[in-house]
């Protein structure tokens, strides 16, 4: 991998480009709330992945007309980049098993939408590669709420990946 100083609200804008067209069928609103100086070391294309897969998520999940907002607060060293949306969440049980590779199930998204359920466990493992952590909030009805902390420059003293 080749971590590098990546900018989140242009990789976003990247990433928000590419579903385009799925946002626009369903009518969903993509706010971007993340300045412009909010930077993370990490490897670009496994966030690319990472950030695409919950967008992705988030878009499956959210009614027509509904709304993603992302935004990024910075903790010491480092950068928690948040993602929710106003979709249709998940009880406990979805939550406690969202990243258990033995239970891995998809649910069709809100148009009907087909996924593998192996998205997530792909991007918790490209994100502790990273040295960062995900974490997710959800409750049925009220959408999801999916926090990714990655560090905001190189980790001394921690190897290459």
């Amino acid at each position: 991998s080749d971590p590098s100083l990546i900018n989140i609200k242009a990789l976003f804008d990247e990433v928000v480009t590419l579903q385009q067209a799925r946002t626009t069928t369903k009518n969903i609103e993509l706010i971007n709330n993340i300045g412009d100086n909010v930077n993370v070391f990490a490897d670009r294309n496994m966030i690319n992945t990472v950030l695409r897969n919950i967008l992705g998520n988030a878009i499956k999940f959210t009614e027509d007309g509904g709304k993603v907002i992302f935004s990024a607060t910075e903790e010491r060293e480092y950068v928690s980049i948040q993602i929710e949306d106003n979709g249709i969440g998940m009880d406990d049980e979805t939550l406690k098993n969202l990243f258990q590779i033995d239970s891995v199930q998809s649910k069709k998204g809100t148009s009907g939408e087909e996924g593998t359920g192996l998205g997530l466990i792909l991007c918790q493992e490209f994100i502790e590669k990273n040295h960062g952590s995900i974490e997710v909030e959800s409750k049925p009805g009220k959408g999801s709420k999916f926090t990714v902390h990655l560090p905001s420059k190189k980790i001394s003293g921690s190897p290459n990946l």
